[in-house]
């Protein structure tokens, strides 16, 4: 049961695309939306400031550069919460400040700190968080992505940096017999059940060979929560398997796709931006 979900709201270009997406999730969950944005603060930016300073050919104005940090700092505040005003009224989202039980609902909540410390120590309080993909001007690098998910131990969707679907028609399951794996598919469980359409990919990788009856055993786990499954073994053909599997969740027209971060794997870089 997914009944909170936390959205980094980080001031940029990629808001509005991980906010959409999130709400189509908590429509279908009816599930509560806290909005987080993350300002840095006053050591976090003389520390910024400071290096900053390093890179400055002449002897650098200290003040000048702290002052200019606030100000974007301020900036990207400003910006995260006219974002989340501006969408929630569109979307006629009600504001809570305190739980309501079961339904759709937002609220918007500002920070101090460092972003990913923070972020990773409040998202422990949430069934699901979301972050946007892309570079560290669209948000997180993909080193603290990473982060926040191995160290809130939460479930964590990573979305385009460009506007997409917020529905769950097809979801795509890029499986292999590991703990990742099973965790993630643990965790997933109450939007492969929202999805019209599950499909499992399976392929082999390096050492390992996905048998021809690879995901037999997760359909047949599926199917006891109701949840019909088909399974593809995705063939590389001259690409490597991690590329194969993304081509894979293309063709399904897959609106989520649910996998482990299985370390440095290949699959996982691309996907976390490694």
């Amino acid at each position: 049961m997914i009944r909170t979900i936390m959205v980094h709201c980080a001031g940029t270009g990629t808001d509005e695309s991980v906010f959409l997406q999130a709400i189509g999730i908590a429509r279908a969950c009816e599930a509560h939306l806290e909005c987080i944005h993350v300002r840095p603060g006053t050591g976090q930016l003389v520390n910024l400031a400071a290096r900053n300073a390093m890179g400055v050919g002449v002897e650098p104005n200290i003040g000048e550069i702290l002052d200019a940090l606030k100000e974007g700092a301020t900036e990207r505040a400003d910006k995260a919460r006219a974002l989340f005003d501006k969408i929630s009224k569109a979307q006629g989202l009600p504001l809570v400040e305190a739980p309501q039980g079961a339904g759709l609902s937002a609220r918007f909540v500002e920070k101090t700190g460092e972003e990913v410390d923070v972020l990773i120590d409040v998202s422990r309080g949430y069934d699901l968080a979301f972050v946007a993909g892309g570079g560290s001007e669209d948000g997180l690098r993909s080193g603290d992505r990473a982060r926040l998910l191995v160290e809130s131990g939460r479930p964590l969707i990573i979305t385009p940096s460009a506007p997409g679907r917020s529905a769950l028609d097809v979801v795509a399951i890029a499986w292999k017999p590991t703990p990742e794996s099973s965790r993630a598919i643990a965790s997933a469980m109450p939007l492969l059940d929202k999805a019209k359409k599950v499909v499992i990919l399976t392929a082999s990788e390096g050492s390992y060979d996905a048998d021809e009856d690879e995901g037999t055993a997760l359909t047949s786990y599926l199917a006891w929560h109701g949840i019909n499954a088909e399974i593809r073994k995705v063939l590389p053909a001259g690409r490597s398997a991690s590329e194969a599997v993304l081509d894979a969740v293309r063709d399904a027209r897959a609106d989520l796709l649910v996998m482990g971060a299985y370390g440095r794997g290949r699959l996982s870089e691309i996907v976390f931006g490694g």
